[in-house]
């Protein structure tokens, strides 16, 4: 197994707990080295703690779906360069967490006798799915475009840039050519680390990277922290829902410190919301990066419905809580994806606010460890028998 190195390819920071769970547990059998595609949330988080969990880490640009493509077509060259510089043996291993992004295109080309692994959050799946099966769903031009002069240039595999017309924040890329084709196996990631897996799925290793990189343990003070929304409907019901929630917070934890993260794609919340007692919290890492670099220091988490919620959850914390079935402005669409988001964890009543005459209710991890012991087994045979 020695001679065997694992390469894991990510962009979102959001994928970074499952790649350094990955790291974890595979580096007593690999060299285990991390590729990331550097999506913009890393542009406000510390690269460096993360070094730590990999034997090397090399960070290319992100080629996006541009009109500039003199500077899209310089940064391919760039991540060319790179690659030409890494070592990659034949029987070398590629697991990709990335969500279909350039870098993944490059290396099919570049490293085309190597064994790689696609592997998927499921809920991200369905919304690629989602957004397709859309009759509203089109290629945007840009992507048409693209698909004859940068993938043709280059002789790519091409990637297509699909968006909801009556709603621009639900969209997919996706390959031309299926996954299956392009990947010797595809697996995703089941967030219900209690559920059995079938052959095609993994257990999501927030739960154990969670045990292995810190200790729960109960803090003197109450500290809190609200995520906010990116506003996914610009309208005042938003903001009075918002500061309904701030108000709650701050009757049921009278005595504890109180903060407001803005998303990072928010530019119009944090401005119109009312504060009260809670204070701007002035880091800008995404949350996955807040809860594995040692800053994190709250007792209580909370938010109208971000995924930031199920991933504090997944690592095994307990004390957050969403107000999803109290909200009643979401689109159709949406709705359906952060549905499919909660359905690991619907059973844990307690997690969903749905009176704010009640104070939050607690309630016990869905962390299991008997469960993930027997999933790491099922993990480390399908990945390290793996061979070319």
């Amino acid at each position: 197994m020695k001679h065997k190195n694992i390469w894991i390819v990510v962009d979102h920071p959001n994928q970074i707990i499952n790649a350094i769970g990955l790291s974890i547990y595979l580096k007593k059998f690999k060299s285990v080295n991390l590729l990331i595609s550097k999506h913009k949330y890393w542009s406000n988080s510390s690269i460096l703690f993360i070094k730590q969990f990999f034997n090397s880490t090399y960070i290319f640009p992100k080629i996006e779906f541009s009109k500039n493509f003199i500077n899209e077509y310089f940064k391919f060259f760039i991540i060319r360069q790179k690659l030409k510089k890494i070592s990659v043996n034949k029987k070398d291993i590629f697991l990709v967490l990335s969500d279909n992004v350039i870098l993944e295109v490059v290396l099919i080309k570049f490293f085309t006798k190597n064994i790689r692994y696609k592997l998927l959050n499921k809920s991200t799946n369905e919304k690629f799915k989602s957004v397709l099966k859309s009759s509203y769903a089109k290629e945007k031009l840009i992507s048409i475009i693209w698909k004859f002069m940068f993938f043709k240039l280059f002789n790519l595999k091409v990637l297509m840039y699909y968006q909801d017309k009556n709603d621009p924040k639900m969209f997919a890329v996706v390959f031309e050519n299926n996954i299956s084709e392009l990947f010797n196996k595809v697996l995703c990631f089941n967030d219900n680390i209690l559920e059995k897996f079938d052959v095609n799925e993994i257990p999501s290793l927030l739960p154990y990277v969670g045990k292995k990189i810190y200790s729960i343990h109960k803090k003197q003070e109450e500290k809190i922290i609200f995520f906010g929304s990116s506003l996914h409907r610009h309208n005042l019901y938003q903001i009075k829902f918002t500061n309904k929630c701030l108000r709650y917070i701050e009757k049921y934890f009278p005595n504890a410190k109180y903060f407001y993260k803005p998303h990072p794609h928010d530019k119009v919340e944090h401005k119109f919301i009312s504060l009260g007692r809670f204070k701007l919290y002035n880091g800008l890492e995404s949350t996955e990066i807040l809860m594995i670099n040692g800053k994190n220091d709250f007792t209580h988490y909370f938010s109208i419905s971000s995924t930031s919620i199920l991933t504090i959850i997944n690592m095994g914390y307990v004390n957050a809580y969403v107000f999803f079935p109290l909200y009643k402005d979401y689109s159709k669409d949406f709705l359906k994806i952060i549905q499919r988001a909660y359905e690991p964890i619907k059973t844990k009543k307690a997690i969903f606010i749905d009176s704010f005459k009640i104070a939050p209710l607690k309630y016990v991890s869905v962390y299991n460890s008997k469960s993930m012991s027997k999933q790491l087994k099922h993990l480390n045979k399908k990945l390290l028998t793996a061979d070319n």
